[in-house]
């Protein structure tokens, strides 16, 4: 079990990852959330998810960066359904796919902050 450092920035990327996987099927079709299938894509948006989390640490995001973070992790997945199967179960095998969001994440605050705040 894994216990987040940031449960909102978790939940963030974990709801992105999970509807980018289930919007790259298409059309879903499986209303059984125990079937095989269903179960794998929850389980690789979470390793996702965990890689991300991690990867932020404690820091408490903005308002913004909990809107970033669901889009850009929604954006990864959508024409991208990896298979339920190591490596792509493994959350450190997304460490530099989360890095990179988060540097999207970053890049948007500090523009908006700029931009937008002033």
């Amino acid at each position: 079990m894994y216990t987040p450092l940031n449960k909102t920035v978790f939940t963030a990327a974990y709801s992105g990852a999970l509807a980018g996987i289930a919007a790259a099927e298409k059309s879903p079709t499986d209303p059984v959330p125990t079937d095989p299938g269903v179960v794998g894509s929850a389980a690789v948006a979470g390793a996702f998810a965990e890689s991300f989390d991690a990867q932020w640490g404690a820091v408490v995001p903005t308002t913004l960066d909990v809107f970033l973070i669901e889009t850009v992790a929604l954006g990864v997945f959508v024409g991208n359904t990896p298979p339920d199967v190591p490596p792509f179960t493994t959350p450190s095998n997304w460490n530099t796919t989360t890095a990179a969001c988060i540097a999207i994440v970053k890049a948007g605050e500090n523009f908006f902050t700029s931009e937008v705040c002033n």
